[in-house]
C-alpha cells in the first residue's frame, strides 16, 4: 500500500487502498489519489493529486462545495483558480501556433474587406448575467455587478463567424484573442495610409517652399 501523505493526521482506518485520516480526509493512496473531507487550512473539498517523491511535490486539483475550483502545480503552488461566478485567475496561457500545425494558410491582408470589417464593430459597456443550470438570471455578485467593456458575440458573428462558438443551448461565446491579428492588420493599414499622406504632405511643402523662395 502506498503510504499516506506527509501530514500530522494519523490514519484511523485503512481498507486495502482506502485510508481515513484523523482530520476526516479519505485517501486512495495509489499513484493518483483522491480525498474528500475537511482540512484545517482549506475546509471541505474534493481533491485529486499525483504524487512524486512526496506530498510536497504533488500537482493537485481541488473542488469545493461553494463551487470554487483550483489547480496547483508541483510544490503546491496555486496555478489556476475559478470562483463561483466563473472568474478564472491564472499566471499565463499559451496557445499552439506553430506553423507546422497549420494548413491552408492565407495572409489576412490579402482580403482587405475582412480587415476593414473590424471598423463596423461597436464596443459596448454592460453588466454580466450568470447562467445557472438552464436559466439565465441576473447575479448580484459584487464582481459581476461591475460595468464591463467588450463586444456582443452576435455582432462579431456577422463579420468573423470563426471567432464565435455556440453551445448546445444556443448561447454564444467569443474568442477575443482572435481579434488581435485583425486589429494588427488594421493598424498596419492605417500606418501605411498615414505614411503615404505624410510623404504627400512633405512633397507639397517642398513645392511650396520652392515657390515662396522665388
Amino acid at each position: 500500500m502506498h503510504k499516506a501523505r506527509n501530514t500530522a493526521s494519523a490514519v484511523l482506518q485503512s481498507y486495502s487502498q482506502l485510508q481515513v485520516l484523523a482530520n476526516n480526509d479519505v485517501l486512495l493512496p495509489i499513484n493518483t489519489s483522491y480525498w474528500i473531507g475537511s482540512s484545517t487550512d482549506t475546509g471541505t473539498r474534493l481533491r485529486m493529486h499525483s504524487k512524486k517523491d512526496g506530498y510536497a511535490d504533488a500537482s493537485y486539483i481541488d473542488y469545493y462545495p461553494d463551487l470554487n475550483f483550483r489547480v496547483g502545480n508541483g510544490g503546491m503552488n496555486l496555478a489556476l483558480s475559478m470562483d463561483p461566478n466563473g472568474n478564472i485567475l491564472y499566471y499565463a496561457s499559451f496557445k499552439y501556433s506553430d506553423a507546422r500545425l497549420k494548413e491552408n494558410i492565407k495572409l489576412l491582408n490579402k482580403t482587405p474587406n475582412r480587415v476593414d470589417s473590424i471598423y463596423h464593430l461597436n464596443a459596448v459597456t454592460y453588466n454580466q448575467k450568470i447562467r445557472r443550470d438552464s436559466a439565465l438570471i441576473t447575479t448580484f455578485s459584487s464582481d459581476l455587478k461591475k460595468e464591463t467593456i467588450g463586444f456582443l458575440a452576435q455582432d462579431v458573428q456577422k463579420i468573423y463567424p470563426e471567432l464565435v462558438h455556440q453551445d448546445e443551448k444556443g448561447y454564444l461565446s467569443l474568442d477575443y484573442t482572435g481579434l488581435i491579428p485583425v486589429i494588427t492588420e488594421a493598424l498596419k493599414s492605417q500606418k501605411a495610409m498615414i505614411d503615404a499622406q505624410n510623404l504627400k504632405i512633405k512633397e507639397l511643402e517642398n513645392r511650396l517652399n520652392k515657390i515662396e523662395s522665388k
